[in-house]
């Protein structure tokens, strides 16, 4: 696949051709065959471009009889373009690139021959470092993943999968008949780094190796568990606070206490919450030094402790960001189209459907306001079919998304 750099607009638009349509000015109706969008202009599958700007980003879609046929593009809000790529009757055609506002390359995907999805697809980080490779020609199969400093991560067929250490050592090996191999003088040194890749692939082998040694009976590997509690990645951390807890680790008590105090969003004496970590290590703590004819009722006891301290600080999250919205700045927002039962209106990057309607809702009114020359939507969900032409708005100055309406 070859490589290329994206193009910046410097216009309105980008793909010429008529009729050029707004999506919104367009029906999604599934075809009936194979459940597949079809795009209808006054009840005619539509040929032309189909475009829309929302939030600064502008998408732009050849089309033929209601479905992408030929170029389709994405520009990022700063201009920079975020996707470009070609489909025939609906499927990828060729290479698709994707770029990060920045310019640089996200991903590159072939569809070769034309198909729903890519036969080889690579992925990059955001400075470029190739981080992903999913390959699927010729019938095979094969995943890969890198760490961001170039080593192999994981390398997974249908035959066998090796999973590394960021240094390049082969650190789990698994068959295809689910027989995995450990290499014990690599995870004891470099677990912590793999599950920092956050990537399941990784993450189920290697708690199952630390399971196992730690049903074996080694002190290195409950020395590590203990160690993990304090992993940066939340997730994981959380994790070695949960087996603790689950395994009986009393000796782990002093430890747990500590945590209990150490993940306060503010200080306990100025009315400050705990986070979660501390909360199920204070669950784990229970667990650790409650007799055992006590356990059931303490820890019912301490769960409904946690629910009233979450509805209060809930309750006190509620009140702060009200304050906040009362701060933001007004504007006008001009009713576009209403949605009525079912409906679905698709765009390049929202989706309104029977979210709404599972309020009892049977009418959703979309508004679009303007903010520094980019388009943002507001949905108002009512009984009521008639909708105000214009509606006054508050909108988030840092995320002009966020909005509610006055």
């Amino acid at each position: 696949m070859k490589e290329r750099s994206p193009i910046k607009i410097t216009s309105d638009r980008f793909l010429e051709g008529q009729p050029r349509v707004h999506y919104e000015d367009l029906d999604s109706v599934d075809n009936e065959y194979d459940g597949e969008s079809v795009w209808h202009r006054e009840g005619t599958p539509f040929s032309g471009i189909a475009w829309e700007e929302l939030r600064g980003h502008l998408t732009e879609d050849s089309m033929r009889n209601g479905v992408q046929h030929g170029r389709c593009v994405r520009f990022h809000a700063n201009g920079q373009m975020a996707f470009d790529g070609n489909y025939r009757n609906g499927m990828g055609d060729g290479d698709h690139y994707e770029w990060y506002d920045s310019g640089v390359l996200k991903s590159l995907a072939r569809h070769d021959p034309p198909s729903w999805s890519a036969a080889h697809r690579l992925e990059y980080n955001e400075t470029g470092s190739l981080v992903k490779e999913v390959d699927e020609r010729d019938g095979s199969w094969r995943l890969r993943h890198w760490y961001a400093n170039g080593a192999l991560l994981y390398d997974g067929t249908h035959e066998v999968t090796t999973i590394h250490a960021p240094d390049g050592s082969l650190a789990i090996r698994e068959t295809g008949d689910r027989v995995m191999e450990f290499r014990d003088e690599v995870l004891f040194q470099h677990a912590a780094g793999m599950l920092e890749m956050q990537l399941g692939l990784v993450e189920n082998p290697v708690w199952a190796w630390l399971h196992a040694r730690l049903d074996e009976g080694k002190s290195k590997a409950k020395q590590l568990l203990f160690d993990l509690t304090d992993h940066p990645i939340i997730d994981v951390a959380e994790t070695a606070i949960f087996i603790i807890g689950h395994r009986r680790y009393r000796e782990a008590t002093e430890l747990i206490q500590r945590l209990t105090h150490s993940t306060r969003r503010k200080p306990p004496d100025a009315g400050g919450f705990m986070g979660t970590t501390a909360e199920l290590a204070e669950t784990v703590l229970v667990e650790l030094t409650a007799p055992e004819e006590e356990l059931e009722d303490r820890l019912a006891e301490l769960e409904q402790l946690q629910e009233e301290r979450e509805d209060q600080r809930w309750a006190e999250e509620q009140e702060a960001l009200l304050r906040e919205q009362r701060t933001w700045p007004e504007t006008t927002a001009h009713h576009r189209r209403a949605l009525i039962g079912e409906t679905t209106i698709r765009t390049g990057d929202q989706i309104l459907t029977d979210q709404f309607v599972s309020r009892s809702c049977n009418h959703v009114h979309v508004y679009q306001y303007k903010v520094n020359g980019a388009t943002y939507r507001a949905v108002v969900t009512t009984d009521d079919p008639s909708a105000a032409e214009s509606i006054t708005i508050r909108y988030c100055p840092t995320n002009p998304e966020e909005y509610v309406v006055n």
